[in-house]
């Protein structure tokens, strides 16, 4: 089977990248630079930014978050479970909601990064490429 590829043939078409998953374009493929870019020394490292960024996730940082959720939420709930503040139940809660309120920051910030960099990406791409002029066509005159 043949891997999927977008080619991108004009520096307009790099503003509808998105990389929030709901306005996402589902099922692109790789992001290819095409047009008159395809001979730029940098093609390659901008194609790998592109579909770095754009597809990322925010996976690494929802981890970053589970984890310090799960020792942070875990830390207070012991602590008042042994003040005795809280029944266990209650502490159970309190690690559970933290832990998936933090891996959901976590996600969140991971994705505003990414959208960050996809953004910068795109700018450096844009200052550099310059599109091809559309052919012109002889005006036709009637009369």
């Amino acid at each position: 089977m043949k891997h999927k590829e977008y080619i991108i043939n004009h520096p307009s078409q790099l503003n509808s990248l998105s990389v929030m998953p709901i306005m996402r374009t589902k099922a692109l493929g790789s992001l290819r630079l095409g047009g008159n870019i395809t001979t730029h020394p940098k093609k390659a490292l901008w194609e790998a930014e592109l579909n770095k960024y754009y597809y990322a996730c925010g996976c690494d940082t929802g981890a970053v978050g589970l984890i310090i959720g799960l020792f942070c939420g875990g830390a207070f709930a012991i602590f008042k479970y042994y003040q005795q503040d809280w029944k266990l139940g209650s502490a159970i809660s309190a690690i559970f909601i933290t832990t998936i309120l933090l891996t959901g920051l976590g996600k969140l910030f991971g994705l505003m990064k990414a959208r960050q960099e996809l953004q910068k990406t795109i700018r450096v791409i844009q200052q550099k490429w310059i599109p091809e002029q559309p052919p012109k066509h002889d005006q036709l005159s009637c009369g």
